[in-house]
């Protein structure tokens, strides 16, 4: 072997002993923080027993008087727009500032909540639902503020752990409560603290002003289920401002967003090509299998545009939605799906022809029929088709249906919902495409180097259809970074970035 061949094999192998021992190092999780500096924040929550005067931005309601929440009343929100589970330690914090008054409350009154629930529906009394979580508590009549751990399970409500301060809050201070769970075998361990940010909220690191930790035996639901959401709380009276709500948790599902699509055209068609499509301005559309009140049978024919769902999306439901006028007993709606262009032809639907989902009458009239799709039908025209298209027709002879058109004024005519949620885009370096960077990629990089592939294909990360060097450097270079769905923030461990930088370092320093 060469000098210079000897020395390019040394520094590769140790960069990748130095990234793999990063990997061994390194707890990456996903981090979504809001900081309510627009109104949409709000929409990112579902809001429980209260309203708020707004977000008020440019004024002192939130963390270094930017925008902020400030309570109207009692409030509880839970972030709407993703859900995790307990396979790894879950984190949920907020900032609260604590009101100039002490508030007028005969009797102890929460001031401000984290929690963890199984519900959109927030954090319940007695429920159906459970949910954990913690709540700072003032106790007027002992005059001291109160921490509380507990966990809701249905029908009851155990707290956990209860620790006096000894002292109430300082006014108008910014304060951290942060919850941390756990989930070891059969225990649910939860850690919390509280941190004093000052006057502002920008002190960092803030004053640890009250931290405990506590297990409990698993008996909730809480941890053992797929999809958990997070939340906080607050009163007014007792807290003026909140700010900076933040959940890190791995694995976070990615948000799914809805649109409801209408019709390039929809039109009747005779089940035979000797006749001509409907005309495209009929208010009412028949499906009629023949044998009943027309021969031979009556189809409707309708696309409908992708050009609304991003072509990164993943398409995880969707529905076929039609508003019936009249209908018989007995019929079965079959949605026969193919590649659409948005123009009604008689050559449509082509050969492409297949069953995308069926829906079972009987159907009463003047109600909405859903027809269930399948998801990965539609998925594979994404990029491939301007439209999909939907031959509806009759499965047996005899039963039939009439149901309203786009064109109607008295009916809605049909609509395509689709839920889809955004996948994120490649991620350099990650060769066998898992979502992350790491000792797997050097291995398919390795195993393809000096070949010629399709462009982008397998280890080729500049797109230059070569395996080669460069290649390398781009996976060195991104070592580490997570694919993030769910556009979040990856936050790796200290000691993992600075091992990851020093390979970086000396992979950037080794002989070409």
């Amino acid at each position: 072997m060469s000098a210079p061949t000897f020395l390019r094999s040394f520094w590769r192998f140790v960069t990748v002993c130095l990234l793999i021992f990063a990997t061994f190092m390194a707890t990456t999780v996903d981090a979504i923080e809001v900081d309510f500096d627009t109104f949409d924040d709000l929409d990112r929550f579902d809001v429980h027993s209260g309203s708020f005067i707004g977000v008020l931005q440019g004024s002192n309601a939130g963390v270094g008087n930017s925008g902020g929440l400030s309570p109207a009343s009692k409030v509880e929100l839970t972030f709407n727009e993703t859900g995790f589970d307990l396979s790894e330690p879950v984190t949920v914090s907020t900032y609260f500032k604590t009101s100039s008054g002490n508030g007028v409350f005969a009797s102890p009154y929460e001031m401000a909540s984290v929690y963890v629930t199984s519900s959109l529906d927030g954090r319940p009394s007695v429920s159906t639902y459970a949910s954990v979580g913690v709540e700072l508590e003032r106790d007027f009549a002992a005059n001291t503020d109160v921490v509380n751990a507990f966990i809701h399970i249905p029908g009851q409500i155990w707290p956990i752990l209860s620790t006096e301060l000894g002292y109430k809050l300082p006014p108008n201070t910014w304060y951290e409560l942060s919850l941390t769970l756990t989930r070891e075998a059969d225990v649910l361990r939860q850690a919390v603290t509280i941190y004093n940010h000052g006057s502002t909220g920008l002190t960092q690191p803030g004053s640890l002003v009250d931290s405990f930790s506590s297990g409990y035996s698993d008996e909730s639901v809480i941890s053992n289920d797929s999809t958990l959401f997070a939340g906080f709380g607050a009163r007014n009276g007792l807290v003026s401002g909140l700010d900076n709500f933040r959940l890190e948790a791995s694995g976070i599902t990615p948000p799914t967003e809805t649109v409801t699509i209408t019709p390039t055209f929809d039109a009747q068609r005779v089940a035979s090509s000797n006749y001509p499509l409907g005309a495209l301005n009929q208010t009412t559309l028949d499906i009629d299998g023949g044998s009943g009140t027309s021969f031979p049978p009556l189809e409707v024919l309708t696309e409908f545009p992708l050009d609304q769902i991003p072509a990164n999306a993943e398409i995880v439901n969707a529905q076929l939605v039609l508003d019936a006028t009249t209908s018989s007993s007995g019929i079965v709606i079959q949605a026969m799906g193919y590649e659409g262009d948005g123009l009604a032809s008689l050559s449509d639907p082509g050969d492409s022809l297949t069953e995308f989902g069926r829906e079972y009458g009987p159907f009463t009239s003047d109600s909405d029929i859903y027809i269930d799709l399948d998801p990965t039908k539609i998925q594979t025209l994404l990029g491939e088709a301007s439209h999909v298209g939907f031959l509806l027709k009759s499965q047996a002879a005899g039963p039939y249906i009439r149901i309203a058109s786009n064109e109607s004024t008295t009916g809605i005519g049909p609509r395509l919902v689709l839920e889809y949620s955004v996948v994120a885009a490649p991620l350099p370096g990650d060769y066998n495409d898992d979502g992350v960077v790491d000792a797997a990629d050097y291995t398919v990089w390795r195993d393809a180097e000096g070949g010629d592939v399709p462009s982008g294909t397998g280890a080729d990360g500049n797109d230059d259809g070569k395996i080669d060097q460069d290649d390398y450097d781009i996976w060195a270079a991104h070592y580490g970074t997570v694919s993030d769905p769910v556009q979040s923030e990856s936050v790796p461990e200290p000691n993992a970035m600075a091992l990851a930088f020093l390979a970086s370092v000396i992979a950037s320093y080794r002989y070409r």
